[in-house]
């Protein structure tokens, strides 16, 4: 057995700050053709244990571990990992075809866990159990082209998007046959996290001849925190005690909570301008979307556990859960033509958004627990799910010569989808002011 005999405080602590910061940008400039790309690729992986407990050898027997405090004992683990990324590119042809794109794809999976286990742990005051995790995707990327030309054929086209993924288990608990005789008891497990990003492109072509003329610009991004779908990515915020017992002399307080953002900006814009005598068939077109979705659990437990609480302040069992997105795409198209063109002027401008937010929140006195205490007992669960989402298409067509034929065509779309699933319960067995009261199959608080 592995014993811990402290006159004052105990304090294990794990803290990990990943931070990864890139740009890339490029520049293409030619006479017939500029053609030119800009990447960035970033990944953060990690983990951020903190812990108290037994040893197992190598037969897999486990020996309990030993804490004893003259005061405190705080075991807490923080993660605060970033990635800011950037890519730009600019593409200019001064006789015929200009192309540029740009893309930046970012990832942080990260798992945060603050435990109690497999020991037994004595403390004349508090002790707390905390996992902290805020993790954050900065990520921008910016196309633009530009082609200038007397030529019969020409083009500009000019494309960005980013792609952000974060994966989130944070866990904070007192488990796996975990022994407390403490002060009080605080376990908590907190996520902020968020995902901002923004993608532009900008494509002009101007022709001096007629003939066919185009411009094309186009933006997107996808934005992911957490799935149920894929179990790589599955994503939760816990506080719970389990499969454990404590004795309390305080206020036993259990608390999870998350608030989860991502905020999402698209732009696309082309302009065609044309002039000449020659009749020409000029086309603009852009088009910018996202597409955003946030999938997590949180959850507050006490389930297969005994815990008798005395002295003040009673059992509070709280999870929040507040996740947001906020969308913007939008898509303009321009084209003209000039002196005596008597040519075809198409433009088309659309933008679209598909955002989905999917929570569950839980705060449970669950089955197998006995929970008792001289105090009031509280179970709160709050879920807030909100999407706040802007689409536009703008297309316009103008001339200054004969008339021919224009054609404008603009659309937009938002798709939003929110799931919320909150619950606040008693299942398992709760006595107040010392007296054991009949198991309660499911109390809503």
């Amino acid at each position: 057995m592995t014993t811990l005999a402290a006159g004052s405080a105990v304090s294990v602590t794990a803290t990990s700050a990943a931070l990864i910061g890139t740009a890339a940008v490029g520049g293409a400039f030619a006479g017939k053709a500029g053609v030119g790309t800009s990447l960035v690729f970033s990944d953060v992986s990690q983990t951020v244990d903190a812990g108290i407990g037994g040893t197992k050898d190598s037969a897999g027997a486990v020996t309990r571990g030993r804490v004893g405090a003259a005061g405190t004992v705080t075991v807490t683990a923080t993660d605060r990992s970033r990635i800011g990324s950037g890519a730009g590119q600019v593409s200019v042809a001064t006789k015929g075809v200009a192309a540029g794109a740009a893309a930046a794809t970012n990832t942080i999976s990260s798992t945060t866990t603050a435990v109690i286990e497999e020991a037994d742990v004595t403390a004349t005051g508090a002790v707390t159990v905390k996992a902290d995790a805020r993790s954050e995707i900065y990520s921008y990327a910016v196309g633009v082209a530009g082609a200038f030309s007397e030529n019969t054929v020409n083009f500009a086209g000019a494309g960005s998007g980013t792609g952000n993924t974060l994966v989130r288990r944070v866990l904070a608990a007192v488990r796996s046959r975990a022994a407390l005789d403490v002060g009080g008891l605080s376990v908590t497990a907190t996520d902020t996290s968020t995902i901002n990003t923004a993608a532009g492109t900008l494509a002009i072509q101007s022709a001096g001849k007629g003939g066919v003329s185009a411009a094309m610009g186009v933006s997107a991004a996808k934005n992911e925190i957490g799935s149920r779908s894929d179990a790589a990515k599955k994503s939760f915020v816990r506080a719970i005690i389990e499969d454990s017992t404590a004795k309390i002399r305080g206020k036993l307080d259990l608390e999870s909570k998350a608030q989860l953002d991502i905020q999402a900006i698209t732009a696309a814009g082309a302009g065609e301008f044309s002039s000449g005598t020659n009749w020409g068939l000029n086309i603009a077109g852009a088009g910018a979307g996202s597409g955003n979705t946030i999938q997590l659990d949180v959850e507050t437990a006490v389930r297969r556990s005994t815990v008798e609480q005395t002295g003040a302040g009673g059992v509070t069992l709280a999870a929040t859960n507040t996740s947001s997105i906020l969308a913007v795409a939008g898509g303009v198209a321009v084209a003209g033509s000039g002196g005596g063109n008597k040519g075809i002027n198409v433009t088309l401008g659309a933008a679209a958004t598909v955002n989905e937010v999917s929570i569950t929140t839980s705060a449970l006195i669950d089955t197998g627990a006995d929970v008792r205490t001289t105090g009031a007992v509280a179970v709160s669960a709050l879920g807030e799910a909100a999407i706040k989402a802007v689409s536009f298409g703008v297309s316009s067509a103008f001339r200054g010569g004969p008339a021919a034929f224009d054609l404008t065509g603009a659309g937009s779309a938002a798709i939003n989808t929110v799931s919320s699933t909150t619950l606040a319960a008693v299942r398992g067995t709760v006595g107040s002011s010392g007296a054991r009261a009949e198991p309660v199959t499911s109390l809503i608080v």
